[in-house]
C-alpha cells in the first residue's frame, strides 16, 4: 500500500490517502493496473500518534475531487458556517438533522426541511459511520470528522428519543483541527495535480464548485 497524499496537521496528526498494491487493487469497473485510473478504490486514514482509524473508502476520482472542492470552497469562504453552527459542533448537528430524518413518517418526507443543512460542509460520507467536514468561519478553516449515531445503520430502527439524547450528551467529534491557509492552499495544488495525472481522469472545472444561492 502506498501513500498517494498525506495531509500532516502535526507531528501527531495526519490523515493519509492510500492506494493499495496491484495485487490488492479494486476496480469495479477496469481491469486493475500499476498507473491510478479514476476508479481505482483508495482508503481514507487518519492517523494520531500509532493509532490509525479508516474513515473513508471510495474511488479516487471521488475521494480526491471531494477534497479538492472542500478546499476551494473553504479558501474563497463558500462554505462558511452560520453563526447557529458552532465550530467543532457540525457532527453533531447533523445527527440531529439525520435522527429527525429518520423519525418522520415516509408520506412527509419529501417535506421535511433540514435545519442545519450540515451536507454542505461535508468532505468524506461513508458507511463507516464516521463523516469528514470542512468549512470556515471568520476567515479560518476547520476540518472536523465525527461519529454518526449507530442505530441510523440499523435495519431495526425505532426512534428512542431517550437513547439518543444520552448518545448527544457523551458526544465529542473524533478529530477537530484549524487549517491555516497556506496549508489549505498546498493540499489544494497537490491534490489537482494528483487529478489531472490520474489516468482517464477527471478535469476540474472551477466554475463546477462555485456555490449557488441556496448555500450563500
Amino acid at each position: 500500500m502506498t501513500t498517494l497524499l498525506q495531509l500532516i496537521f502535526d507531528k501527531y496528526a495526519s490523515i493519509g490517502i492510500k492506494v493499495p498494491n496491484i495485487t490488492e487493487k479494486v476496480n469495479y469497473f477496469y481491469e486493475p493496473t500499476e498507473k491510478l485510473h479514476k476508479f481505482d478504490e483508495v482508503t481514507v486514514y487518519l492517523n494520531q500518534g500509532n493509532v490509525s482509524t479508516l474513515i473513508a473508502r471510495d474511488v479516487v476520482q471521488d475521494i480526491i475531487v471531494s477534497l479538492w472542492e472542500s478546499l476551494y470552497k473553504s479558501l474563497h469562504f463558500k462554505r462558511e458556517l452560520p453563526l447557529q453552527i458552532v465550530e467543532g459542533k457540525v457532527g453533531y448537528c447533523h445527527n440531529k438533522d439525520t435522527y429527525m430524518l429518520h423519525c418522520t413518517a415516509d408520506d412527509e418526507i419529501k417535506n421535511y426541511k433540514e435545519k442545519y443543512n450540515c451536507s454542505l460542509y461535508n468532505v468524506w460520507s461513508s458507511n463507516l459511520k464516521i463523516e469528514t467536514w470542512m468549512y470556515s468561519k471568520k476567515g479560518t478553516i476547520y476540518l472536523e470528522i465525527s461519529p454518526t449515531y449507530p442505530l441510523f445503520y440499523s435495519e431495526d430502527f425505532v426512534q428512542d428519543d431517550t437513547v439518543f439524547e444520552k448518545y448527544l450528551a457523551s458526544y465529542k467529534p473524533l478529530f477537530f483541527v484549524e487549517i491555516s491557509h497556506d496549508q489549505a492552499e498546498e493540499w489544494l495544488k497537490k491534490s489537482e495535480k494528483i487529478i489531472r495525472q490520474v489516468d482517464s481522469g477527471y478535469m476540474i472545472d472551477e466554475a463546477s464548485v462555485e456555490c449557488d444561492k441556496n448555500e450563500q
